[in-house]
């Protein structure tokens, strides 16, 4: 009885095999938990999933498009009304290349 359980939401047009944030965290907690081995090959996924995601989202395209919404956010914002002018966006590819690394280092020296 420590597995979550799952059923569809019709209400809400969801079948049972589409899982929500919080059901699919929870769940995987408890696996892993009970599972050292599961837990263990999750971590070494984790690397490899890292790199999988710098390749699909090259970092400057990543901090571009983030940079753009933010801006369209505040083209929102400022056209409902919001006071001052909109802050500027606060990351470069400088920042989140550093970040990268440093996560980098992380993986490296666990």
């Amino acid at each position: 009885g420590m597995l979550p359980r799952h059923k569809a939401e019709p209400d809400q047009d969801r079948p049972a095999y589409v899982l929500d944030a919080r059901f699919a965290t929870a769940s995987i907690m408890v696996v892993s938990s009970s599972c050292s081995a599961l837990a263990e090959a999750g971590a070494a996924v984790a690397l490899l999933k890292h790199r999988k995601q710098l390749e699909c989202h090259p970092l400057e395209r990543f901090v571009e498009e983030c940079r753009e919404e933010w801006e369209g956010y505040a083209q929102r914002w400022k056209a409902a009304g919001a006071p001052g002018p909109a802050p500027p966006y606060p990351y470069t590819c400088e920042m989140v290349r550093s970040y990268v690394e440093q996560e980098e280092r992380d993986y490296a020296s666990a």
